[in-house]
This record gives C-alpha cells, structure tokens and sequence, in this order.
C-alpha cells in the first residue's frame, strides 16, 4: 500500500494536461487489472455534464449560497425524467460489464447508474433515489418512471402529509403496497439532513460496508469526500483514486490523485482498460430538457392517479432480482 498520494503537476498546456491525465488514467487502470475486488464511490460531480449541479465546484449550490449568488434557475427542479447518463456513467458500466467493477456506492439520486447499464444488485444508492418509494412495511421497492419525491416532501396539505421527526420534511407518497397481503404505506427513498441512512431499501449501507472491506481499490469520483457517514466507507478500501476538481479531505490517501473532470478521466481509463468506448452516451441539454417548474398540487393529484396504476404490475418484475448479488437483509427501515 502507498505512503502517499503521486501528484502529477498539470501545465496550463491542453496537450500537456491531456498527456498526465492519460497517465494517471494508466496508472490507476494497473491497479483495477491487478485488484480482485473494485468498487466506485461517486458523489454529484459525475452528473453535472447530464444538466445537474454540484454543490461545491464553481457553479456548484454552495458555492453560490456562501457566496450569496442568485441564480434565474435555482427556483426550478430538475427533471430527472428527461437525463441521460454521462460519459463517466457509462465508462463505469463498461467496467462493471467486463468484470473489472464490482459495486458502485453512489450519493446520487438521479437513478444515472441503472440507466447506464449497472444492475440495481451491484449498487448502493445511500441518500436515495427520487424514482424509487417502498413499502414502510414488507420493503417492497417500487421503480417508478416519474419522481415520487413530489408527491412527498412537499406536500403539506396532502391527506398523507405526516412530519418526519428526524429531518422535518414528510416521506409518504400516497400510495400502498400492491401485495395484497400486505397494503402498506409507500413512502419515498430520500435521505435528507437528519435521517438515518437506509440498512436494506437500495442496496442498503451493509451491502455498501461489505464492499468497501473486500475492496483492494476505491475509485472516488466527483465528490469532496465530506459527508458522513458515506464518505467514510472509502477509507476501509485497501487504496483509492480520487477524481475531484476540488481537493478532498481524503486526498493524502490516495495513490492516484487526478484534479480534472470524471468524464474526461473515465473515458481514458476506459481506453487504458481497452475496453470499447461509450460512443453511445449522449446529455440532456440543461437549458431545454433539464430544468422545469416544480407541478401545482392539482397537478399532481391527476399524474397520480394517472401512472401509478399502470406501473405497479411492472415493477415487481423489474424489482426482483434487486438483491440477488447483494445478499438478504432484514434490518429494520428507519
């Protein structure tokens, strides 16, 4: 195990930085052909090119908060509906398809990761996914195509609004479990400031804990590194690449330490992988497809209705062999 972390200086020269950034792509390809086990651990960083900021890169929400900068879009929502998953997305689906990535831990909600071609059983979306509510009962995972969370965490004057007591904001949907032996409450996936994170809904923190101890290499993308307790499950990896813009408060551990964008990162560790390029990754376009207006409460009410039916009789198919890699675990869902 490294000492250290191998900095490789990056001159203001485009051909210059292309040249150190392939290298380190290189080295850190050596160390996934030389590992057994391979995870990725990625933060918001890995979406911003699908039409998402981050939160503390240049244009990223707290930075702007600190700063105190308006912006004509931050009272618009992303529709996540309309995003597609980025080059970096699709390189990690390239690798978990050749066997050389084995999970990916995510503090993602934008459901990027199974869009691209990562099975819901190799990932551990701890801070939940906004296409995804569950039975507060049997835990029954439904996978919706439109966000639930807006039918959840702002909706006050909602029949099923209840206040979470841990975070403040309601998690209910409205809608029941389609087991008849069952008809519980739905509630949303999302982890806000104050909730616990999810022992078994989405994989699950000891799915996640599991694959970090048996990990020999942590890839680290696109994020600071800051919260916990997900930011810690890196360290319990035997070495770890970091991917960030931003330095992180992990960057001492790192045997690789790569400042660029994961996009361009991934797409040359593909390469030094020779593995096939992600020719087929396209972007929605921030400005036309990813932001609109956050619907009316009516507006709600009538999608509602509308979908919800129509998508329970697929989703037990699709959700099935969720955690058939993974393991079984019966931990109570807070």
């Amino acid at each position: 195990m490294s000492s250290g972390p191998r900095y490789i200086l990056v001159p203001e020269l485009q051909s210059c930085r292309y040249y150190y950034l392939t290298m380190q792509a290189i080295e850190a390809a050596a160390m996934i052909r030389n590992a057994t086990y391979v995870v990725a651990f990625t933060g918001a960083g890995i979406s911003t090119s699908s039409g998402i900021n981050d939160y503390r890169g240049t244009s990223g929400v707290d930075t702007k908060a600190s700063l105190k900068q308006e912006d004509d879009q931050d009272t618009e929502e992303v529709q996540y509906e309309k995003l597609l998953p980025t080059k970096g997305h699709t390189a990690l689906a390239s690798l978990h398809k050749a066997g050389l990535l084995h999970y990916v831990i995510t503090q993602n909600c934008d459901d990027l990761h199974f869009k691209s071609g990562v099975p819901f059983s190799a990932i551990s979306e701890l801070h939940g996914n906004v296409f995804v509510e569950y039975c507060e009962d049997c835990k029954k995972e439904y996978h919706r195509k439109f966000c639930v969370d807006l039918y959840s965490t702002d909706c006050y004057m909602e029949p099923w609004y209840e206040k979470c007591s841990t975070c403040g904001h309601n998690h209910y949907t409205g809608r029941r479990c389609g087991v008849k032996t069952c008809k519980g409450k739905l509630r949303d996936t999302i982890v806000n400031f104050g909730d616990l994170l999810h022992e078994s809904v989405l994989g699950g923190l000891p799915a996640a804990e599991r694959a970090c101890d048996q990990a020999d290499v942590c890839l680290c993308l696109g994020t600071s590194l800051t919260i916990t307790p997900a930011s810690d499950l890196t360290l319990r990896a035997k070495e770890r690449v970091i991917c960030n813009l931003q330095k992180t408060e992990q960057d001492k551990t790192a045997v690789v330490r790569v400042f660029a964008e994961t996009d361009s990162f991934l797409t040359l560790l593909q390469e030094a992988l020779l593995l096939p390029s992600s020719a087929t990754a396209t972007t929605a376009a921030p400005e036309s497809a990813a932001l609109v207006t956050r619907p009316t409460t009516t507006e709600k009410k009538r999608k509602i209705n509308s979908m919800a039916t129509a998508e329970d009789a697929s989703a037990s198919s699709s959700m099935a062999t969720r955690r058939a890699k993974v393991g079984k675990l019966t931990a109570t869902e807070l």
